[in-house]
């Protein structure tokens, strides 16, 4: 269970359910398509900085906000994250939006887990490239009195000191940019992944350890 200091070596990174987290629990959502460095480097500073107890990556069927569907499947891309997770105790992945028990909207999941997990105090982890969108997001007042963010600074996205955010309150505000995270240096892309993969590279050092195998097992994201 996440914050129960599972032993390193033991370590079991699938969480079948989201009943009784406890502490303060991290969330990563997205498609993952597929999971890279970056992801584990954004997690990792969030653990770190954002002193989060655990942080469970939340793979999703589809990100609403895109028409496009992820390229590999739900069951391959869980397999990758298991695989990416299996060498980061306190870090775990939940496959429940991509078994339909929980829908895709990030509001969807935290009433999910605030109905299982009151005890939960959750932080949405995100990236600063996600800021201009934050307010298509589905009930995004709502999800400001569930969760609290925390905004990692990508490369290439700096947040900067008079960014103004139009359609939220100052409490809101405060909520969404009270916690920026900077030193993820890591450049990664899932876009770029895949078209390095797909003209048949190794990954170029994007792919955690383990997740490369299991790409040219599984044939993912080749053409042909």
């Amino acid at each position: 269970m996440p914050g129960s200091g599972t032993p390193e070596g033991n370590h079991q990174p699938l969480l079948v359910s989201l009943k009784g987290l406890s502490g303060r629990v991290g969330i990563l959502g997205g498609t993952f398509d597929p999971v890279h460095v970056g992801h584990l480097a954004s997690a990792q500073l969030a653990a770190r900085a954002g002193r989060q107890d655990s942080i469970i990556f939340v793979p999703t069927a589809k990100n609403p906000l895109k028409d496009k569907s992820p390229q590999a499947g739900n069951l391959a891309r869980l397999e990758l994250l298991i695989a990416a997770l299996a060498d980061e105790p306190g870090m775990f992945v939940s496959p429940v939006q991509l078994l339909g028990e929980v829908g895709n909207y990030t509001i969807d999941l935290a009433r999910h887990i605030k109905r299982k997990s009151p005890l939960a105090e959750l932080t949405l982890i995100i990236g600063s490239d996600c800021l201009a969108d934050l307010l298509k997001w589905k009930d995004i007042h709502e999800l400001l009195e569930i969760a609290q963010f925390a905004v990692i600074e990508r490369p290439g996205y700096p947040v900067a000191a008079d960014l103004q955010l139009d359609g939220f309150s100052a409490r809101e505000y405060r909520l969404i940019l009270g916690n920026i995270l900077r030193g993820v240096t890591v450049e990664a892309s899932s876009t770029v992944l895949r078209r390095e993969l797909e003209s048949g590279g190794e990954g170029g050092g994007m792919l955690p350890p383990g997740v490369g195998t299991l790409i040219r097992e599984r044939g993912l994201y080749r053409r042909g």
